[in-house]
């Protein structure tokens, strides 16, 4: 079943913001795609558990009234009632205005256009139509739904896992079991999954020590996040990888102030004076370090503060020109004191 929703778009000279009229200029946007997200991924867990997919924005162009509009569309394993498809209406808009719709529209610069796809004064529409493309209800995981509860009950999970759950399955937002395993900081549960093979689906085991730089709490659970890195590590995880926005781990746990996590990581070798891979920051490991105690951690360890970012600017730079930072003076000083 296909659902497709729709609505006016207007679009508006870059210099004179000025609403485009001209029929030449508004059908250079026909088709005009965002391919790097779709609304799919954003829909609430009622229609993600029916199994709608898709969500892709476009825009089109009608001649016939030269009339510019947005077009979302979704296949569902079902046709949706009303109330189903006012959900997924709300949501859809939602998008347009507040999350990936006009704002990365931002590849028609190169006809001069801003784009708005989400006039207060028009209202969506709507139309589902049996397509003949089957779309599969999506199965429930107990597993999965187990390791998304706020505290997790690990015992269950080894008895899924155990009992033949799908380790490799991945949750809404493409985290896999492993990586969730290491979220709940669950150290049993990651050294069954590793000995059952959950290794071996790509980029998952990076991720998964990326994961537990977001751990805090007590002594007890830092430990059992060490623990849990120690397991990745032994089975081959490279503790110096960059993830897909260009950071390693150890800049990841330095900038959560995962002291535990920082002194293993740099007892395996990790390379503190790392720079991230986005060309618009460089920022170093010790600029990644909010905290004092973990400035100090870091420039004991050999953290050079000289580094200097894509900006120009080297720790102590940096530091100054972020302000909102607990103890940003007290940090700027003792970094200075290791660049005389």
């Amino acid at each position: 079943m296909k659902i497709v929703i729709s609505g006016p778009a207007r679009a508006f000279d870059r210099e004179s913001k000025k609403m485009i009229t001209d029929s030449g200029r508004l059908s250079q946007l026909d088709g005009l795609r965002y391919a790097e997200d779709s609304c799919g991924g954003y829909l609430s867990k009622a229609l993600y558990e029916i199994g709608v997919v898709g969500g892709q924005i476009e825009l089109a162009y009608r001649a016939s009234d030269s009339a510019l509009r947005v077009l979302t569309t979704y296949h569902a394993p079902r046709k949706l009632n009303q109330a189903e498809l006012q959900m997924l209406v709300g949501e859809t808009t939602g998008q347009w205005s507040d999350g990936i719709g006009e704002g990365e529209f931002q590849h028609a610069e190169k006809f001069g256009l801003d784009i708005d796809i989400s006039p207060l004064d028009s209202n969506a529409t709507i139309e589902q139509i049996d397509d003949g493309i089957v779309v599969k209800a999506r199965e429930r995981n107990e597993l999965l739904e187990l390791l998304q509860e706020r505290h997790v009950d690990e015992e269950a999970a080894l008895t899924l896992v155990n009992g033949g759950a799908d380790i490799h399955a991945k949750d809404r937002y493409g985290q896999s079991v492993l990586e969730l395993a290491c979220s709940a900081v669950l150290p049993n549960l990651v050294e069954l999954l590793v000995k059952r093979g959950a290794l071996d689906i790509a980029g998952d085991g990076n991720r998964a020590l990326s994961v537990l730089s977001f751990c805090s709490g007590s002594d007890e659970r830092l430990n059992k996040c060490v623990q849990i890195a120690e397991q990745l590590v032994e089975n081959g995880v490279d503790f110096d990888a960059f993830d897909k926005d260009g950071r390693t781990p150890l800049m990841m746990a330095a900038n959560r102030n995962n002291l535990p996590l920082v002194k293993f990581l740099l007892s395996k070798g990790a390379n503190v004076n790392a720079q991230d891979r986005d060309d618009y920051n460089r920022h170093s490991v010790l600029m990644y370090a909010q905290r004092l105690e973990m400035v100090r951690y870091l420039l004991e360890n050999g953290a050079n503060p000289a580094i200097r970012n894509a900006s120009g600017e080297d720790a102590y730079d940096y530091r100054l020109k972020n302000s909102h930072q607990q103890d940003f003076k007290a940090a700027a000083e003792l970094i200075k004191q290791y660049l005389m």
